[in-house]
């Protein structure tokens, strides 16, 4: 079983669709998400809309997402 570990997005929606392809290329089936992948970058909203649709995919809470409640609400 191959895992992706993907980090540090920071609303980075383009990059986060470059390595995604890459990953489907590679034939990753889970996908584990350690954190910074809302803040900062102009795409916050759409990269957590992608994160929500990859299936088998774990969230874990960053330093950048300090200021959400509840983050795996989103999930």
């Amino acid at each position: 079983m191959k895992y992706a570990l993907i980090a540090d997005i920071h609303g980075n929606l383009p990059a986060l669709k470059a390595v995604l392809s890459d990953t489907e290329l590679a034939g990753t089936r889970k996908f584990i998400f350690p954190g910074d992948y809302y803040m900062c970058l102009p795409y916050p909203n759409q990269v957590i809309d992608t994160i929500k649709n990859i299936p088998k995919s774990y969230l874990v809470r960053g330093n950048a997402e300090d200021r959400i409640e509840e983050p795996t609400a989103l999930f």
